[in-house]
Parts: C-alpha cells; structure tokens; sequence
C-alpha cells in the first residue's frame, strides 16, 4: 500500500488586487466554510505562497489527494493584515507539519529587461514590478519565520538567472531563514515549448529552490540537463514559454510532493 502524505493544506495567493473579504469569505471555488475549518485542524498543512490558481503543486492529482486545498485569488491580498493573521492560524494548527512553498512575481527580475526598458514605458513597469516583489518579499520573510517557529518547512523558486537573486534583501532572507541552493532544469523535468514552430522541443529553464529541506535538496538536484544532442535540442523560455512555465510541470509537482511526504513521514 502507498504510503501518503500528512494532509496539506495550499493558500494560493494573488497578489494584483488589494480587495478584502471577511475571513469566513475565503472559502470558495467549490471549498466550504465547513471544509475550512476542517483543513485547519488537520495533521499537516501547507501554504502555497504562489500568485497562480492553476500551479500544479496544488492540484491533487499530484499530491495524490493527500493535500487539502484552499484558494486565495483575489478575495485576500497577500500583503494584507487578513492574510497574515490565516497564516498565523495554520501555523498553529500545524503542530510542526507545515510546508510554505513561495515563488513571488519576478517579472522586474527577468534577464530580458534590458531589452523590455526600451520599450515605451517600460522602466516605469519594471519599477513597479520590483515595488510589488519587494513589498511580497517582506511579508514572506514574516510568514517564512512563523512557518520555521512552528518546526516547519520553507521552499522558495525563482529562476536561476532571476537577477533579483543579487539584491541585498533577497540575501537577506536567504541567510536569516538559513536556506540552502538547489538547482535544477527545466529540461530535465519535461519542460517543453508550447510555440510553433519549436513546440515540444525542450526548454532548459534553470529552477533555483532555496530550502531548509535536505529531502527537496535530495531529491530536486538529481535533475540536471542531460546536455545538448539531436533527441535534446533547447528552445527559449519567454513569451508563451515563459508563462507555462511558471505553473511548473508534472515531474516537477510529483518530485515536490515525494520530497514532501519523506519530510512529513517522521514527524
């Protein structure tokens, strides 16, 4: 018999709208008040610190059903006291069983800015972008630290050649939350173009997850590129390419998920 995952609870939070609604309002998309209170008293949670209501590390077909699922789009901003005071809540639930995975907006960071700023108008977005990270950013830091309080778990992913890396306040999270590199490709976890004329061929994208899970690290940094041949040719990940793969690929929730379940099978 497989062996399962403690149930998980996912907040999936959308960060373009600053609109609130009562805490009792947050259960939507088919998730009852009822169910709710439910996930928040289980044995194990998870907060998925993510802007994407499709990411397939919420969907449980690759979670195996073993995960309770809640979705935060635009009903609760991210940055709101109403969020943070749910977190707080699942972090007390937990009883040391919680996962926060995050992988904030990095538009502002993106490599082909210094073409994007040519645009007309274009530095005035990519600031505004890295005003939205930034601000993202600090309430992470402060979720992440009630997680790690609690005994949890902290993921963070963003590109490898994500540019923000370098700023001093992502370094700073990374040092204080005392997270370790891994990096993974794209390519190696069935990352393939969606834009003619190239579709299906591979897309390297180099992940880069910083945690404190020495079973993320384990198992995630097995994916390498196996190298440039005839049967693996790479195409570029931007436009279409770029928005798929924010929400990741099968292999990769699958992979996640078996990194979760050796995490939680201990505790």
């Amino acid at each position: 018999m497989m062996k399962t995952c403690p149930e998980m609870l996912h907040l999936h939070l959308h960060f373009t709208r600053t609109h609130l609604q009562p805490l009792q309002q947050l259960a939507y998309h088919n998730v009852s008040t009822s169910m709710l209170h439910h996930v928040l008293t289980t044995r194990a949670h998870s907060l998925n610190f993510v802007g994407f209501e499709d990411s397939r590390l919420g969907n449980s077909k690759f979670h195996r059903g073993a995960c309770r699922v809640v979705k935060i789009t635009v009903e609760l901003d991210a940055r709101s006291h109403k969020a943070m005071e749910l977190i707080r809540l699942v972090c007390h639930q937990s009883k040391g069983r919680i996962v926060i995975w995050a992988s904030l907006p990095c538009t502002g960071g993106c490599t082909w800015n210094y073409i994007n700023r040519l645009n007309p108008g274009g530095e005035q977005k990519i600031d505004e972008h890295v005003a939205l990270m930034t601000q993202l950013l600090s309430k992470f830091i402060t979720a992440a630290r009630l997680v790690l309080s609690a005994g949890g778990i902290v993921c963070f992913e963003w590109p490898h050649r994500c540019t923000y890396w370098k700023r001093d306040d992502v370094q700073y999270m990374i040092r204080t939350l005392r997270l370790r590199q891994t990096l993974l490709c794209g390519c190696a976890l069935g990352l393939r173009s969606i834009d003619p004329p190239d579709e299906f061929t591979f897309i390297k994208k180099p992940w880069c997850v910083y945690s404190n899970s020495g079973n993320i690290h384990q198992i995630l940094s097995k994916f390498s590129c196996p190298g440039v041949s005839d049967k693996h040719k790479h195409e570029q990940c931007r436009g279409k390419n770029a928005k798929k793969s924010e929400r990741y690929t099968d292999a990769f929730a699958y992979a996640v998920h078996r990194a979760l379940r050796t995490d939680f099978s201990d505790v």
